[in-house]
């Protein structure tokens, strides 16, 4: 039994080291396999994603990492996409030679001066947007993130879906995924993963970065996609050389609690369902 993680970062975008670093150390954990999957390139300029003229020296690089480490561990090449209707997604980047493509939703409108809101940014960025956006109406961000989630899937279909309810960083502790209809817009996001067969990351960044006190996304999430048949995928969305498998263990004890017992990982080519336990997956 072992860990796996296909969801990093690198240098290249948010990341703090090079991709060698992270390799190296999932060696050093006697990982069999370890995916990259840096910020897509964006339409405007970041600090936090891979530049368009970086990408194919990225894609190199994780290439070169393939053939020298090739007997000691299965390295992977992605990339996390966002999607902003008009302006970017994963379609953008599926000619290059990526394993997987990974969508993500962290933008929900614009400010006045054209700014993308991010809800993955501070708490008074959050507050900003809500309050200049949406009018302090969280029923209406909330339905327009998860609106946004299902657009992705059906109309820029990932490989995989992160952090699918990333939007609560904002309000955890405030009750409103009790609501009918949060659960609502949660769920029907859930279907639309189901209908267009697409993988549910299981991510434990928020929870181990304290920015939440749950796993993305919730239990009653991960109930829920397993009674629709949803595959899940467990990732650690790693930054730093310390973070490769963080909240592992807690959360494969919160699936199997949850009657899960099988997860998705990608292997030789192909995503496969294992058994895991308390100690790594069955790889």
């Amino acid at each position: 039994m072992a860990w796996v993680n296909f969801h990093s970062h690198t240098s290249y975008c948010d990341g703090i080291a090079q991709p060698e670093a992270y390799v190296l150390q999932a060696i050093e954990l006697n990982m069999p396999a370890y995916g990259f999957s840096g910020h897509a390139p964006m339409p405007y300029s970041t600090n936090w994603a891979i530049k368009q003229d970086q990408l194919t020296s990225y894609i190199d690089e994780i290439q070169r990492l393939k053939e020298v480490y090739t007997s000691q561990i299965d390295i992977y090449c992605a990339v996390e996409a966002d999607y902003i209707p008009q302006i970017t997604g994963p379609h953008l980047f599926t000619n290059y030679p990526f394993d997987y493509i990974i969508g993500a939703i962290h933008f929900v409108g614009y400010f006045a001066d054209g700014k993308p809101f991010s809800v993955a940014g501070k708490a008074l960025d959050f507050d900003k947007g809500l309050k200049e956006i949406y009018g302090n109406d969280i029923k209406s961000l909330v339905k327009a993130y998860f609106s946004l989630n299902c657009e992705l899937m059906l109309e820029d279909t990932p490989t995989i879906l992160a952090h699918a309810d990333l939007i609560k960083n904002g309000f955890q502790d405030s009750g409103i995924q009790q609501e009918k209809w949060y659960q609502q817009a949660l769920f029907d996001m859930i279907d639309v993963a189901a209908e267009r067969d697409v993988i549910i990351e299981i991510n434990t960044r928020g929870l181990y970065k304290q920015r939440t006190s749950e796993l993305y996304p919730c239990e009653q999430a991960l109930r829920y996609m397993k009674q629709k048949g949803v595959r899940m995928m467990l990732s650690a969305d790693t930054h730093l050389l310390t973070e490769l498998t963080s909240g592992f263990e807690y959360a494969v004890g919160v699936l199997q609690n949850n009657g899960i017992n099988e997860i998705t990982v990608f292997r030789k080519g192909q995503f496969v369902e294992i058994p895991f336990s308390s100690t790594g997956f069955d790889y």
